[in-house]
């Protein structure tokens, strides 16, 4: 969902560029135009780039047992593993409790 957030308002935005980019052309602003031409051709090419990248992969024993688990304790896969890294993170700043 955040993905097609993101493509959705960055194409918005770089559609709204366009629109000025031709607007100050036809009424003969030449710097107006250069300055929605690049903020046109920058948005679309950081929202289509964010859009491009991918998530985590996970080692495929990892993702094994993020689908074991999840089945097992009721989970979504994205809980289990953001309860997970949130752990691993406490353990390394030394913020875990005893018995956990």
């Amino acid at each position: 969902m955040n993905r097609l957030f993101i493509l959705a308002s960055g194409l918005s935005l770089a559609v709204l560029a366009i629109v000025g980019l031709v607007d100050a052309a036809r009424d003969d602003h030449t710097g107006l135009a250069v300055l929605f031409a690049i903020l046109a051709v920058g948005v679309a090419g950081l929202t289509l780039g964010e859009a491009r990248r991918g998530g985590v992969v996970l080692r495929p024993d990892l993702a094994t047992w993020v689908e074991r688990t999840s089945a097992v304790t009721g989970e979504t896969p994205d809980e289990l593993t953001s309860r997970a890294v949130s752990r691993l993170r406490a353990g390394f700043t030394g913020n875990l409790e005893e018995g956990q």
